[in-house]
This record gives structure tokens, sequence and C-alpha cells, in this order.
């Protein structure tokens, strides 16, 4: 699943959330998410290995889960732990066939416990959304 306008939107928990959805009813495959920032373009080759465009602005971020949520329920907060996160910059690149990153620019584990960051994190801009700009929904 990929999402766009990724960091400036603080779209790392609407994606968190659709990837751990998505992983409660596939039968098999494991579904990873990737988000695009403003300005940035992951181009990926006849091979499946992706790699940010010349002149990105931004990042591109792997999101898989590594366990199964411990609380997905329609109405109440979202819980699960070691939630992986991993940036590409223009030096990385991504197998999309293997979801293997080489060259990260970084990676984190979070854990959000009834819908809430369990510690503090440099990814807690994206992660925690305010009031809806206007004009987006």
């Amino acid at each position: 699943i990929t999402d766009t306008h990724f960091s400036a939107r603080s779209r790392l928990g609407r994606l968190i959330a659709f990837v751990a959805r998505l992983n409660q009813i596939a039968s098999s495959e494991k579904i990873v998410g990737i988000g695009v920032d403003e300005k940035t373009a992951l181009l990926i080759d006849a091979n499946g290995i992706g790699r940010l465009a010349s002149g990105s602005a931004g990042s591109a971020w792997l999101v898989q889960q590594t366990e199964p949520a411990t609380s997905l329920v329609a109405g109440q907060a979202l819980s699960l732990a070691n939630e992986r996160v991993t940036e590409l910059d223009a030096g990385s690149s991504i197998n999309m066939r293997t979801h293997q990153v080489g060259a990260p620019a970084s990676t984190t584990l979070l854990s959000i416990v009834n819908g809430q960051p369990s510690q503090p994190s440099r990814l807690d801009r994206m992660l925690m959304r305010g009031p809806v700009p206007a004009g987006e929904d």
C-alpha cells in the first residue's frame, strides 16, 4: 500500500493502521507500506529495485509489521509493538520483492499503546497528526 505527501501531512500513523488492518486479513503475504514525501519520487525498475529519483527533495519510508497488532478493533485505539519504519534517501535502494533495504538512511522500531507512541521518537512529528488542513480529507 502506498501513501504520498507523507511527512508534511503526518501520515505515518494512518499508514501503520492500514498495514496492520491489511495484515490482519491477508492470507499468507506480508503487506508493507510505502510512504513517499512531497517533491519525491520512488522509481522501481524492471527487476523490482526502487531508488529515489534524482532531485527528490524528501525521503521514502518502508513500514513493516513485525508482530500482529495486540488491539485492532473498530472504535478502539490501535496497539502494536515493534513496527519497523525504514527511511530511504538518495543513497538507499529497496528490493520490492523481498522488502530488503540497501543503505537505509535510518531504521526505527515503534511501539504504539492505545493509539500513542510508547516512547518518544524522531518520527513523532509524522506519527501524531493535528487538525486536518483545509481542503484535505
